[in-house]
């Protein structure tokens, strides 16, 4: 029984370490050594068992051959050696069980370390994956910027029909652009844009790319993006907004200077737009850093 019982707490200990054979080096030679350790002591109490019973069986021979008076010295002799025994086996059960909590122990970090290094490189693999799909859609709303504005179309028999498709198109990025959907919006953008370059949501089409470079913190391709309202679409009312927001961008890139330029052209042509007094606001705000700047010139 105590055998069978010995077995079983050394096989429990082995079927712990083994899923750590994939683990660090120097963690696996710790395992180890406490498992050689285990199995010193297992060999160790079996030697002492084996060296008692032999004794024990001796000495009732002895006993039984010498006399049967001996009898009840005999019991009391078996009694002692077993709970001697008993107590011998309950002290290495115990030994073996906190060899076996210090082994848990050094598992428990290593399943965390390993499981928590798994979930990171997933994370950034998928931000990777995320960033190039990002990079593609700015590449291509970039070149959209850069290239010169398209002759307003000529006149066709079905201009209703197209301007109803270009409203049906611009609604549906825009419900995507509103849905938080950005790469989706960013492209459905650039598509509108180059079918309905002069189309009626064309202003808004771009300024809604200005704001989508803003939330991806691309402020200067926001700034572009912006310009190209105010360049494109002079007399849209998006043209006012693009102004404004110009001077958004030039203040998160830290350029107060273009920042309180771009914020009094906008001021100057808009003194009764909704954003002015907080253009004026912001105006007040960096004046004081844009003033230091220059006289650190001087």
């Amino acid at each position: 029984m105590n055998r069978s019982l010995l077995a079983i707490i050394l096989v429990a200990a082995l079927a712990i370490t083994l899923p750590l054979f994939g683990q660090k080096k120097e963690d696996i030679v710790a395992l180890q050594r406490d498992m050689a350790q285990v199995q010193q002591q297992l060999a160790d109490m079996q030697k002492v068992q084996n060296q008692k019973l032999d004794d024990l069986s001796k000495l009732v021979q002895r006993a039984i051959d010498s006399s049967t008076q001996l009898a009840p010295t005999v019991s009391a002799l078996q009694g002692s050696l077993q709970r001697s025994f008993t107590d011998a086996l309950a002290k290495h059960q115990a030994d073996t069980a906190q060899s076996l909590a210090t082994i848990n122990s050094k598992i428990d970090p290593l399943d965390r370390s390993v499981g928590s290094l798994q979930e990171n490189v997933a994370q950034i693999t998928r931000k990777f994956n995320d960033l190039n799909k990002t990079l593609d859609d700015l590449s291509s709303a970039i070149r959209l910027l850069q290239a010169p504005p398209a002759p307003p179309p000529a006149a066709v028999p079905t201009a209703a029909a197209s301007s109803a498709a270009a409203s049906t198109m611009y609604e549906a990025v825009y419900k995507a652009y509103s849905q938080g959907k950005e790469d989706t919006a960013m492209m459905g953008f650039i598509e509108y844009l180059k079918q309905y370059p002069q189309g009626e949501d064309a202003p808004s089409a771009q300024y809604y790319m200005g704001h989508l470079f803003d939330h991806a913190s691309q402020y200067e391709d926001g700034v572009k993006a912006f310009q190209a309202v105010v360049d494109r679409y002079p007399d849209s009312s998006r043209a006012s907004d693009a102004m404004y927001m110009i001077g958004v961008e030039y203040q998160k890139l830290k350029e107060n200077a273009k920042a309180v330029a771009a914020y009094q052209a906008f001021v100057k042509q808009n003194p009764d737009h909704e954003n002015t007094s907080k253009a004026r606001a912001r105006i007040a705000e960096l004046r004081p850093a844009v003033a230091t700047k220059n006289a650190k010139k001087k």
